[in-house]
């Protein structure tokens, strides 16, 4: 299965992609978000035996994350 989700923001530098998997790491408000939904996704591909791939550039473009793995 392979899913691509891309946004339309400003991309990310890589300080924040470093983290963006780590529990409860999130660059929003207090109150916003909880910084598990990139955490618990990359757990589930994983139990796949998937990966997600992460693609940005920063002031040029959106953010891509795109998941591969093995069903059934």
């Amino acid at each position: 299965m392979h899913i691509s989700i891309r946004d339309t923001g400003i991309g990310m530098t890589e300080k924040i992609e470093r983290r963006i998997f780590e529990p409860f790491f999130t660059i929003k408000e207090v109150g916003e978000g909880t910084g598990l939904g990139l955490p618990i996704s990359y757990g589930i591909v994983q139990k796949h035996n998937g990966y997600i791939e992460v693609n940005s550039l920063p002031g040029k473009e959106g953010v891509n994350l795109s998941s591969r793995c093995q069903c059934g």
